[in-house]
């Protein structure tokens, strides 16, 4: 059994196996394996046992033996082969079904190995249903920081409205990198409900947060959030005034102009420049 196409270097078929055997030294009964085609599904199901397993899965899936597919990716997600496991939980992402977000939210929450949790929490954020943000809404409560700021993330890759009600807390999130991932995504779906909060963060101690709030805002509807990032100017400093004057210049507003120009006049040229 070789692929088609599949040549050597003297330009001959090649195979996955050869023998060195000649026909005369098989065994008759050897020689040949028939089997009666009575029932052509049985004879697929029966054939997709051979292959590897994630093809096996995927086989499966495509020949309608759904419940076989799943039950096969259930067992094969262990914490003991993570290699295979990723594998499987990226078939099952491209499968996007409702029952897929099931049996991998029942994963999530059986697993004590984060690896795992992170990888079940991205292959999520690729599966557009609507049972999708519950299963990622559990993600944002993970001990890890790290499967937290994955679900921030994959919340924001998904683009539904109800996306927003499990990212708000996140912008509180005692991990950086949660509160960072949580305002780019809220950026990304561009709700006018994310604005207050978003508002709210640009008091976060960090500057480097400070600045991911301006960014994300100027995503928004700039009729919502002008205003507010203009009164930020006068007590905003740094990298986190710098992404506000870049964010209100993007917007575009006359407004954000003459408040540009209030800052400008109030620096000497290197402070304006170092902004």
């Amino acid at each position: 059994r070789g692929k088609p196409g599949s040549l050597d270097i003297l330009g001959l078929q090649s195979y996955i196996a050869e023998t060195g055997y000649q026909r005369a030294q098989i065994e008759p009964d050897k020689l040949f394996t028939e089997k009666p085609i009575a029932d052509f599904k049985t004879l697929t199901t029966d054939l997709i046992g051979h292959l590897p397993l994630v093809e096996r899965i995927e086989a499966y899936w495509e020949g309608g033996e759904i419940h076989k597919a799943l039950e096969l990716a259930e067992n094969s997600i262990s914490e003991d082969d993570l290699q295979r496991s990723e594998a499987v939980i990226g078939i099952l992402a491209r499968f996007r079904s409702t029952k897929t977000v099931d049996g991998l939210k029942q994963q999530l929450t059986n697993t004590t190995n984060v690896r795992l949790r992170e990888k079940i929490t991205d292959g999520l954020g690729y599966i557009y249903v609507p049972q999708t943000v519950p299963a990622l809404h559990l993600a944002t409560t993970d001990s890890n920081p790290e499967v937290r700021g994955r679900a921030a993330s994959a919340l924001g890759r998904l683009g539904s409205p109800e996306a927003v009600k499990p990212l708000i807390p996140l912008l509180k999130d005692p991990d950086r990198y949660v509160r960072d991932s949580a305002a780019w995504a809220l950026g990304q779906l561009g709700r006018p409900e994310a604005v207050t909060p978003l508002i709210a963060l640009l008091k976060d101690p960090d500057s480097d947060m400070r600045s991911s709030a301006a960014q994300a805002l100027g995503q928004l509807d700039k009729t919502q959030v002008v205003m507010p990032l203009i009164e930020q100017l006068k007590i905003q400093s740094g990298t986190a005034l710098r992404s506000i004057l870049l964010t209100l210049g993007r917007l575009g507003d006359l407004r954000a102009r003459d408040a540009a120009l209030v800052i400008y006049n109030n620096h000497t040229e290197k402070e304006v420049l170092s902004l």
